[in-house]
Formats: C-alpha cells, sequence, structure tokens
C-alpha cells in the first residue's frame, strides 16, 4: 500500500480549504453565516496543525525562519478570519 508522505497530505488539505473558500467567493451573494463559519474554521484547524508542527518540529531541515514564517502565516489567518 503506499503511503502519501507529510508533504502530499499538508498539500491535499491546503487545496481542500482553497476549494472550499473559491466557491464561498463563487456565490458570495448566497452565502449563509453556516457555510462561511465552517470553512473558515477548516482552514483554522489546518493552521493550527501548521503552526504546532512548526514550533514543536525543530529537526534540521526546518529552518528558524521557515518555523517562523509558518507561525507568522498562521497568526495572519486567525486574526482575519475569527
Amino acid at each position: 500500500a503506499h503511503t502519501p508522505d507529510q508533504r502530499e497530505l499538508e498539500g491535499r488539505v491546503l487545496l481542500k480549504s482553497a476549494r472550499q473558500l473559491q466557491k464561498l467567493q463563487e456565490k458570495w451573494d448566497d452565502v449563509t453565516s453556516e457555510e462561511l463559519e465552517e470553512a473558515l474554521r477548516y482552514n483554522r484547524q489546518i493552521w493550527m496543525m501548521f503552526v504546532d508542527t512548526a514550533l514543536e518540529n525543530k529537526s534540521p531541515d526546518r529552518s528558524i525562519d521557515l518555523r517562523n514564517n509558518i507561525a507568522n502565516l498562521g497568526v495572519f489567518i486567525f486574526n482575519h478570519t475569527l
């Protein structure tokens, strides 16, 4: 059985979130508050996972700059979607 690597999984969840947000944008005038909150919540959960991983994973292949950039993007997402 083929097991997708971590980056492939991360890419899939980011694409799923992007598709959800794109669909909302395309029908913006008819979006319910529940649909919007669900999509934003999913996106925040993804970024919470990325931020947690960035803060905890201090392996040499993840530089401090990369980890800081991920954390900063997460903070931006949280601030703009809450």
